[in-house]
């Protein structure tokens, strides 16, 4: 049968619903001509098989250039086809999609869809509904060519969320990573460490729940400072060289209320201010000052079984 005119219309059927139209330069247009809901046109490919088993194509759309490009050239460049997954029989006929293509190479499986609905890119039986098999990163999400996040696991398991700010501005709130849970946000590892970086891998803060305390470590010889405030200021830090913690200027330590704390109130000055100072102590205190100025509206009693006062003045 040859239709050697353009546009020639090849029909089915009784009432001729279905025809096939060549295009011109184009190729071929399948038409249904019924214009009711719910009349698609539908194009099967069936195998006649007694038996379909695992592994073997039910049907197959293969994509192909011409033959004068050379070795490759000749090869199927990408394909679409049907494979049965298992047995067909009453009660089954798991099936997947295999999506194929090339690139010097005659087409193979990049990806799958499976009977059960998991999506494989790069792997051919995935276990879930995504899976992505790369020795590189595995999963990209772009705003634009620039601005993206990526998601990259190692071949130990480790993995890396990158977020990356394409317009380079430097603004603080870019390029974040957020989690908006409406319920709680857990992070478990199951060494019981967690840790807080810098790009070079240093100043690491770890947060250590591995015993039943919990311990929080800054383990490259660096301070730990406790900031406040929407332009933040230091209140505080653990000063690393001395083993002490430091209360930045005049930073109050407060004990059950603001009546009572410690504070400095300039160079080498040290208040304790309450509205009743206790120091009760079972064998000695000793004060060893060159003054020793006790300022008080009411009553000062000294009780102890020891008081030592070393004092010039």
């Amino acid at each position: 049968l040859s239709l050697k005119s353009d546009a020639a219309v090849l029909k089915f059927g009784a009432s001729e619903e279905v025809s096939l139209t060549h295009v011109a330069d184009s190729g071929l247009q399948l038409t249904h001509t019924a214009t009711g809901d719910n009349t698609p046109v539908t194009l099967t490919l069936k195998s006649e098989e007694d038996v379909i088993i695992a592994d073997e194509v039910l049907g197959a759309i293969n994509f192909k250039g011409g033959d004068s490009g050379g070795t490759d050239a000749i090869l199927v460049a990408a394909g679409i086809e049907a494979v049965a997954t298992d047995t067909h029989a009453a009660d089954n006929n798991a099936t997947k999609l295999a999506f194929k293509t090339a690139a010097s190479e005659a087409a193979t499986e990049k990806m799958t869809l499976t009977s059960a609905g998991n999506l494989g890119v790069g792997v051919t039986d995935p276990d879930a509904k995504i899976e992505v098999l790369s020795t590189s990163t595995q999963a990209k999400f772009s705003y634009d060519g620039a601005s993206f996040a990526s998601i990259t696991v190692a071949s130990d398991g480790a993995t890396t969320f990158a977020t990356v700010d394409g317009d380079g501005d430097g603004n603080s709130n870019e390029a974040d990573l957020k989690f908006d849970a409406e319920g709680d946000i857990y992070l478990t590892a199951e060494s019981g460490q967690v840790y807080i970086e810098r790009p070079d891998g240093n100043t690491r803060l770890r947060v250590d729940v591995s015993t039943a305390n919990t311990f929080f470590d800054h383990i490259h010889n660096a301070d730990i400072a406790f900031r406040l405030g929407s332009s933040p200021v230091e209140i505080a830090r653990f000063d690393q060289s001395e083993d002490s913690l430091l209360m930045a200027t005049d930073s109050k330590i407060q004990f059950r209320d603001t009546a009572t704390h410690i504070s400095s109130t300039g160079a080498n000055v040290l208040n304790v201010t309450a509205p009743t100072l206790d120091i009760d102590a079972s064998t000695t205190v000793t004060v060893d000052t060159a003054t020793v100025d006790v300022n008080a509206s009411g009553l000062v009693t000294i009780d102890s079984v020891g008081l030592s006062i070393d004092s010039a003045g």
